[in-house]
């Protein structure tokens, strides 16, 4: 990711493992944290529910529930919590679909950041809402998005 002077802010990784894990690095290349898949892989699959961690160090700061649901109006607005490690809500995800009804179908994401925090955590929320787009592209996309999309199709989007 880079600032609007076009200088890098950081880097995000994603590791090709079983799980999702997005490690999140400095411009120098050092290693602030991540953010990891805690659910069965499996289980995202079939629930359309990804459950995952934000960790720096071996330190979990905070979990969300990412969650598409292809049975129901895939392009709804969705509102997703943050929470910390004591279950306070920290932050929150919206998810706005933008149906067109051709392949350009899209999100737009919006953070809202409940509470100031300090460094890690802003830089892992940031990083979460990412995670959230990467999903919905990786969810949607492909043989088997497309076989899904023609499954669940509701009426709407015919």
């Amino acid at each position: 990711m880079i600032g609007p002077d076009g200088a890098p802010i950081l880097s995000v990784t994603r590791f090709a493992e079983p799980h999702h894990r997005l490690e999140v690095c400095d411009p120098a290349g050092v290693i602030i944290g991540q953010v990891r898949q805690t659910n069965a892989s499996g289980q995202a699959f079939r629930t359309a529910r990804m459950a995952i961690v934000l960790e720096s160090g071996q330190r979990i700061f905070a979990g969300a529930d990412l969650t598409i649901d292809p049975s129901r109006n895939r392009y709804a607005d969705v509102r997703t919590p943050i929470r910390d490690a004591a279950g306070s809500v920290i932050a929150t995800v919206e998810r706005q679909g933008r149906y067109t009804g051709r392949a350009d179908s899209s999100f737009v994401y919006k953070l809202d950041c409940l509470q100031p925090t300090g460094e890690p955590l802003p830089t892992l929320l940031l990083t979460t809402a990412f995670t959230y787009s990467l999903y919905d592209r990786l969810a949607g996309g492909g043989f088997l998005g497309a076989v899904g999309r023609w499954l669940s199709r509701p009426t709407w989007e015919s």
